[in-house]
């Protein structure tokens, strides 16, 4: 096969890790209208029927401007039992939010769409009280949040999901970790000097060195 040669220079690659600016569930109980922005928890939970609730959140990737994502990211939310004995969490999915949102207006009934982010690893299974409970993003899906623009996160789940997590009003944020190199503003490689003539010969491996500018990771 074939393929890119990805170069990465010491110094380079740096590992980020932020907190959601704003995170909030919404609830189709009751009618689907009320904020929850005061509930001091998140939560995906499913029963078939009535009662469904999802989780949104947002992250300022705007420092990242022209930077380049290194890595897969991982998206972490504290689970937290509350309890009650709601652990489990079955067909999660992430998603981007196809429009703007606030934290403290959003509802069941007003929230944005969900466009699936592709190639994502969702959690399942049983999660108790203080565990990580974590996405794998494709490190794609974070470059193009970054260079498009995004309204943040949407998390969903199957029927028979019942978990909570922390918030940031309870002090357990969720985090988003992936890597990223260093230049916030990339320069394209140049090759700044020539090749030396030199007289070829058909099937013996011709060698020079040469100096190449631009952000380095170089591809």
């Amino acid at each position: 096969g074939s393929g890119a040669l990805r170069i990465i220079a010491p110094g380079s690659y740096t590992t980020e890790t932020l907190s959601t600016t704003s995170d909030v569930r919404v609830v189709s109980y009751y009618g689907g209208n009320t904020n929850h922005l005061s509930d001091p928890y998140l939560s995906l939970y499913n029963d078939g029927s009535s009662n469904i609730q999802r989780t949104f959140m947002d992250f300022d990737l705007s420092a990242y401007a022209g930077t380049t994502v290194l890595s897969d990211a991982t998206l972490t939310l504290k689970a937290n039992t509350l309890g009650y004995g709601y652990t489990f969490l079955t067909g999660a999915a992430l998603a981007s939010a196809s429009a703007p949102w606030s934290a403290d207006t959003i509802t069941w009934n007003n929230q944005p769409g969900l466009v699936p982010v592709v190639g994502v690893t969702n959690p399942s299974g049983t999660f108790q009280t203080g565990d990580d409970v974590t996405w794998t993003i494709p490190a794609a899906a974070v470059q193009l949040w970054i260079d498009r623009g995004y309204s943040g996160i949407g998390l969903t789940s199957g029927s028979g999901s019942s978990l909570h997590f922390d918030s940031s009003r309870s002090g357990g944020a969720p985090t988003l970790t992936f890597g990223v190199s260093n230049s916030a503003v990339p320069v394209a490689p140049s090759i700044t000097s020539a090749a030396p003539t030199a007289t070829a010969t058909v099937g013996v491996a011709y060698h020079y060195s040469c100096a190449v500018t631009g952000t380095r990771p170089l591809t």
